[in-house]
């Protein structure tokens, strides 16, 4: 954590994780978490979103087939007038997002319950209008 400032003092920012990290803590969310929490984290560490930033997202916000694709942050929700505008999208980044918009996310994982665990698949498919990400429910089971 960063360190608490003295007077007339700055502080430093806690470094991000390194990219080898990042790969890691994705694929443990995808594995432990599910296929819609990593997508959220995936977009929030992506495109430097505050969570409530990429939950507000909506599929019209991302403009995949524009001369340059961005995503539009449109400041919507509460506490984000600070930062609406354009982000960027790497080439290697708009190829996986235009899949997980075709295809879906789809991820098998173990599942502890009160009766021992279980594998499952899940498939998280974004709506093709709307909220990119829906929290309503558990993503769909059994594909």
């Amino acid at each position: 954590m960063a360190k608490r400032a003295k007077a007339g003092r700055k502080t430093k920012q806690d470094p991000a994780l390194s990219p080898k990290l990042w790969e890691l803590w994705l694929k443990f969310l995808k594995e432990n978490a599910g296929p819609r929490m990593y997508f959220l984290v995936f977009l929030t560490g992506t495109f430097a979103l505050r969570a409530g930033e990429a939950v507000a997202l909506r599929r019209e916000d991302f403009q995949l087939d524009a001369e340059e694709p961005y995503v539009h942050i449109s400041g919507r929700q509460k506490g984000a007038g600070k930062s609406p505008g354009k982000v960027y999208i790497s080439a290697k980044n708009l190829s996986y997002i235009k899949a997980v918009f075709d295809k879906g996310i789809k991820d098998k994982r173990e599942v502890k319950g009160r009766h021992g665990a279980t594998t499952r698949v899940e498939k998280y498919i974004t709506p093709a209008k709307g909220r990119a990400l829906v929290g309503n429910g558990p993503a769909s089971s059994g594909l």
